[in-house]
């Protein structure tokens, strides 16, 4: 009976006595106790025993006796299975402990007082630890505060195992002081009153609480950090449990110009920061750049040496400067920007990327311009249709093929400018433009040189292709020389020879085709190839391998261009000899036929004769030529074979020959064939040699025999009646064939029957065996016959002793009868005892199992009785015994059991095998059974969108452990990994994805013992578009700065990352900087106009979201700088200086006048909005100029300065001395003057130095 280990065992009984009288029981428990004493009366009695272990083996056999008052007595026994218990109600105490103090607490559980428990620790944080006999020691530190909780394992002696969690609550530390924050500026950053800062500066903030007060201990860690920028206020929460904080601000996420900072952090305990106070100055306007290309090129092709300049200027309202220029060339790393680019590149599409930046970092956005690189020239080709062969370096042509010149410029993968032009020169001409169909038709035969190149659009020009051409007109020549016309083949005679012979004036080895053509057909075909058969020049062909009729060759030859002719020989005649000779086979004496028919009898000496025609007439053949030989197979094995020596058609070929062999069936085969190799088919024809007398022994009466051909004449011998010893009898015999005998014998007769002794009885046991042994004597017999008539009604003869097998136990009677040659016989009776033998069992060795599976065991059993039959049971070791299902034969056999343990554990199970006879045979082995680890059902793929929050569908297990309790985690496949709650053996969970993909979700439950079972699935998350709000429109004078005004947007996939870009409308396309989900980015217009602005953000899936808006831009006059007053002399030049401009509007155009005050105006050149201008005054005096500069939509500035011109006086040009006589004239010789001021009048005097003074005429 199965009970617990703690518990009593029951045992009840029924009594029947006759008397009725009462009965004393003794009950002996098989436990460390005395027999209990027991009174009952009749009818029965209930006797219970408590077991406080199980002892280790858990098994006791209990025996009982019953006296009755007459002291009669009766035993009988059975068995106790007590099982181990495991450990329950496991517990801690205490369950309380404090910050940085010392804990020690004790484990205890409920089990058997003699089972001690032995404790493990699972699962706990690390700063505990557990003796094995349940000591909880360890020091908590601060982060340890709360609830610690510790999964614990109490083992017992036995293999019991319990487990379960229990808890430590942990005071933690106090904390009054509040924390401290310290700021540190990152770079980039300019000056340090105040410190300029750009967009990518990052401003770190690092909180601390309470690491260094020694009277206060650790802080409880900070817990909020507050930040105030000009007036806005965000705050910043700690997610983690440390006691120091650090949160990083990029300056950028503030507005533009002079930022007041204020800061200060609150700790876990509300200790407040005092506030703290630092200003920087954030620039974040870039510097613009444009870039010139020059030429060549066409279109958007550019060639190798197109020239590309850069031109910046840093803009906005912090004159910091250009620090540098950058440009890279298909995405390299940008380097400092060369004055002029070229793009030596191989033949693509290429991308010239630029920027400029300024000595804060400031970076305007990549800017792009995109080209295609055409660096390779054109490739030509001569293409050739129709019939065409290359040899040696030509390529032949025929009337009939085709020449076309074409042409492409190839496209390294972005385009092509496109053939401009292509050249062709043939026979050594001059090259002339030429493409498509190139007309052959006015070719002479023979070779045709060739040249040609292309050049394409951008002048690239292939190098000089030559090749040659060669034209092929004319067929080749065919010539047959065999076989000639008429002739005629016979079989057996000469060959079919094919001779012929082909020329071709280019092609020195034409293709040929030939064949024999069969024109007439002479009745049925003897030939192996009749009708159409291809050959080959030089081959020889047996007549015999054509069929008879008319035949001619025809061969067909083309050369290397398709051009063909064909050719024919005469007709020729075959003739054939087809049919095969006949043979006949007869037999000479001495031979015997049977009259039945069949196989004729013969001997060596009988000669065989064989007799050959060749070729009875038949039509169209004529007669046969003659036999050549005959052949004479033995079976398959070649015997003889006769050659025809002297040959005649009309002769018979006979020959002759004997079979010299061994007595027996020779099977012949026998055949002739022609002088031309027709053989008939073997004739087969038996025949049986026979050179053995008849059989005739030399026992009384016998009678003689013959194995061939039978017997032909007997004489018998005497009769003998007489009873005695050497009596001689003497007979002959002879066969059909002649074959005789003879045989002489001598008699002996006896009367007198043999004496029989069978043995002395025996007794053995079942499946054993054992001679019996019988002692026979004859006095004139020395070997008589002998016959056993066994108790199993079978019978065994030959032999006084016989070996003796007994299955079953039982007694058995086995008789012998002796019998003389004469006849006589006598018997005798001996008696075999078997004992029945027990079974043996072997069950094999110990076995492992699972807990909740089906365990199968099977049991091999012998007996040495092999008609014995079988019973089986099997005790688990669990208390639960059940029968076992038999398989068996001759004794021997299997016992087979099927069971399922629900819990792990160590089992002694026994096998027990009963014969019907009461042999009793057992076994014993132990069972382990393992812990069956949870199975996790298959989870099906899903599709969700990014952001949206997703429970896990059907995540269902089964566990064949039924009170096995159970964990599960989930990883997200995106990094998290998530402690999922179980709920009916189905786990719980829920997770948002902040990015699109396909992320392999993994599912684990793990049971108590460790064992783990997972599963997969596939979430495929889908993007979300981000949403950008609506935007306000804007307005700005040209040349000023525009910025993005509340351009924010949401996406659901909080870990998408975005670009954005701005589209400013005047043909500008830049990046925008994203700050927390908001857009950030400036543009200065170069002109005034109104502009839609399109902005667009873009996730980094292509999810994408567009806003626009208008920036009405207004014109900006430009502003001249003010002019100095100028100084000069008459007829000297004055130039404008200083006269320069500005005017925001980068794209505006200008023209300049001068108003020079003395009545002139003229247009000024503007060279870099510098005006440039001089004029010349003609007169002295004061004059006000006046200078204008207009922009293209009308935007004016002018400035005046003075020019002071000064008079310069004339010069009059030195005088010669004259003489001349008095009273004739003396006139003015060279008296010519200047003066710069050419708009001054001038009046002129001659003092003649006589007195004589008088005014003088002025001509040019």
């Amino acid at each position: 009976m199965p009970i617990v280990e703690g518990s009593s065992a029951v045992l009840t009984a029924l009594i029947e006595d006759i008397d009725d009288s009462g009965v004393t029981v003794v009950v002996n428990w098989g436990y460390d106790s005395a027999p209990e004493t027991i009174a009952a009366s009749t009818g029965g009695f209930t006797a219970t025993h408590f077991y406080t272990d199980d002892s280790g083996a858990g098994s006791f056999p209990v025996a009982l006796q019953v006296v009755d008052a007459a002291g009669a007595m009766v035993s009988a026994s059975t068995s106790v299975r007590v099982h181990n218990s495991p450990p329950a109600g496991i517990r801690l105490s205490p369950s309380t402990g404090a910050f940085a103090q010392s804990y020690s607490g004790q484990l205890a559980g409920d089990d058997v007082p003699s089972d001690p428990l032995t404790w493990s620790l699972l699962n706990a944080p690390a700063w505990v630890s557990v003796s094995t006999s349940g000591v909880v020691t360890g020091i908590p530190g601060a982060s340890d505060s709360g609830t610690a909780s510790l999964f614990v394992q109490a083992s017992d002696d036995d293999g019991g195992i319990a487990r379960s969690t229990v808890s430590i609550e942990v005071e933690g530390p106090s904390d009054s002081r509040p924390p401290r924050t310290t700021l540190a500026i990152g770079a980039p950053r300019f000056g340090s009153e105040p410190v300029f800062v750009a967009s990518a500066t990052v401003l770190a903030f690092q909180s601390t609480d309470d690491l260094s007060l020694s009277d206060d201990g650790l802080g409880l860690g900070v817990a909020t950090l507050t930040l105030t920028i000009n007036g806005t206020t965000t705050t910043a929460v700690n997610q983690s449990t440390s006691a120091s904080f650090a949160y990083i601000l990029p300056a950028g996420d503030a507005p533009e110009g002079h930022l007041v900072i204020g800061f200060a952090a609150v700790d876990r305990s509300e200790n407040f920061e005092t506030t703290q106070t630092t200003s920087v100055v954030l620039d974040r306007s870039s510097p613009i750049t444009e870039l010139a290309r020059s030429t060549p090129s066409f279109g958007e092709f550019v060639s190798t040496w197109t020239v590309f300049s850069f031109f910046a200027v840093d803009r906005g309202s912090i004159p910091v400067g250009l620090d540098v220029t950058l440009s890279a060339i298909d995405g390299a790393a940008l380097s400092s920007a060369p004055a002029a680019l070229t793009l030596a590149l191989p033949e693509r599409a290429a991308t010239v990327s630029y920027l400029s930046r300024d000595r804060l970092g400031n970076e305007e956005i990549l800017r792009s311009t995109h080209v295609v690189i055409d660096a390779m020239p054109p490739s030509s080709t001569l293409t050739v249709a129709g019939p065409q062969v290359f040899r040696e370096g030509v390529t032949w042509l025929s009337p009939f093929s085709s020449v076309t010149l074409s042409a492409v410029d190839p496209d390294g993968g972005s385009g092509a400018s496109g053939v401009s032009r292509s050249m062709l020169s043939l026979d050594g001409s001059s090259l002339a433009i030429a493409v498509g169909f190139i007309d052959i038709s006015t070719w002479t035969e023979g070779l045709h040189p060739t040249a040609f190149f292309s050049r394409d659009r951008v002048d690239n020009v292939e190098p000089l292709q030559q090749t040659t051409l060669g034209l092929d007109a004319s067929p080749p020549l065919v010539i047959i020389t065999s076989p000639a016309a008429g002739a005629r083949y016979l079989t057996g005679g000469p060959a079919v020879e094919v001779v012929f012979s082909t020329a071709d004036a280019f092609d020195p080895e034409p293709a040929v085709a030939a064949r024999l053509r069969q024109l007439e057909d002479r009745g049925t075909p003897r030939g192996t190839r009749p009708g159409e058969i291809a050959v080959a020049r030089w081959q020889q062909i047996a007549p015999a391998d054509l069929d008879d009729g008319i035949w001619e060759l025809q061969v067909s030859a083309t050369d290397f261009v398709q051009n063909a002719a064909f050719a024919r020989s005469g007709a020729f005649e075959v003739i054939h000899d087809a049919l095969p000779p006949v043979t006949a086979l007869t037999a000479g004496e001495p031979r015997f036929e049977p009259a039945g028919g069949g196989a004729v009898f013969i001997t060596s000496r009988t000669a065989l004769t064989l007799t050959s025609r060749d070729d009875l007439a038949e039509i169209g053949d004529g007669a046969g030529l003659g036999v050549a030989s005959q052949e004479v197979l033995l079976g398959t094995t070649p015997f003889a074979r006769f050659d025809n020596l002297q040959l005649s058609s009309g002769t018979p070929f006979v020959s002759s020959f004997t079979l010299q062999r061994p007595d027996g069936t020779a099977a012949t085969q026998f055949r002739a064939s022609d002088v031309l190799g027709n053989a008939e088919t073997f004739v087969s024809r038996d025949f049986v040699l026979d050179g053995t007398p008849p059989s005739l022994s030399g026992v009384f009466g016998s009678v003689p025999l013959d194995a061939g051909a039978g017997v032909g004449s007997v004489t018998a011998p005497s009769t003998v009646t007489a009873e005695g010893r050497g009596l001689t009898v003497l007979g002959t015999a002879a066969d059909r064939l002649g074959n005789s005998i003879s045989v002489s014998t001598s008699l002996n007769i006896d009367r007198t029957p043999p004496l029989v002794d069978a043995g002395s009885p025996a007794t053995i046991t079942e499946g054993s065996s054992t001679t019996l042994t019988a002692v026979v004597s004859d006095n004139l017999d020395a070997t008589p016959s002998f016959t056993w008539q066994l108790s199993d009604g079978q019978m065994a003869t030959g032999t006084p002793n016989v070996a003796r097998y007994y299955a079953q136990q039982g007694g058995f009677d086995e008789s012998l009868t002796a019998t003389d040659h004469a006849g006589h016989a006598s018997s005798d009776t001996v008696r075999v005892t078997v004992l029945n033998a027990a079974p043996e069992v072997a069950a094999g060795g110990n076995r492992s199992a699972i807990e909740g599976q089906m365990l199968n065991v099977t049991a091999a059993f012998t007996d040495r009785g092999p008609l014995d039959r079988h019973s089986a049971t099997i005790d688990w070791g669990d208390t639960s015994s059940t029968p076992m299902s038999i398989e068996e034969a001759g004794g021997n056999g299997t016992a087979q059991a099927q069971y399922t343990y629900r819990d792990d554990g160590t089992f002694a199970v026994t096998v027990t095998v009963a014969d019907e006879d009461g042999g009793v045979g057992i076994a014993t082995f132990t069972v382990t059974v393992a812990n069956s680890a949870p199975a996790l059902a298959g989870l099906p793929d899903v599709s969700i969108d990014e952001g949206d929050l997703f429970t896990l569908l059907r995540a269902t297990f089964t566990d064949a452990g039924a009170d096995d309790v159970h964990a599960a985690i989930v990883n997200w496949g995106d990094g998290s990994n998530e402690t999922a709650a179980i709920s009916s053996r189905t786990v719980l969970a829920q997770h948002a994805y902040g990015e699109d993909g396909t992320y392999l979700v993994a599912v684990t439950v793990t049971d108590n013992d460790g064992a783990t079972s997972s599963r997969t699935f596939t979430a495929t998350v889908a993007n979300v578009a981000p949403s950008l709000a609506e935007l306000t429109d804007q307005a700005a004078a040209e040349g000023s700065t525009i910025g993005l005004e509340a351009a924010t947007f949401s996406d659901p996939g909080f870990f998408d990352s975005h670009t954005a870009t701005v589209n400013w409308g005047d043909g500008t396309l830049e990046a925008a900087i994203i700050s927390s989900r908001t857009l950030l980015a400036q543009h200065s217009y170069g002109d005034n106009g109104a502009y839609t602005v399109t902005v667009t953000v873009t996730d980094n899936d292509g999810g994408a979201s567009s806003q626009s808006f208008m920036a009405t831009i207004a014109n900006v006059a430009p502003a001249l700088a003010a002019l100095t007053d100028q100084s000069a002399s008459e007829g000297a030049l004055v130039r404008l200086e200083g006269a320069a401009f500005t005017d925001p509007g980068l794209l505006d155009t200008h023209t300049a006048t001068v108003d020079w005050g003395d009545g002139t105006s003229a247009a000024a050149s503007i060279s870099s909005k510098v005006l440039q201008a001089q004029h010349n005054y003609g007169d002295d005096g004061q004059f006000t100029v006046i200078v204008t500069v207009t922009d293209d939509d009308g935007g004016v500035s002018s400035r005046t300065f003075k020019a002071d011109v000064a008079n310069v006086s004339p010069a009059l040009a030195a005088l010669a001395d004259q003489s001349a006589l008095e009273g004739s004239p003396v006139s003015l010789q060279g008296a010519t003057f200047t003066d710069p001021g050419f708009l001054d009048a001038h009046t002129a005097t001659v003092d003649w130095g006589d007195g004589v003074a008088e005014a003088a005429a002025i001509s040019s």
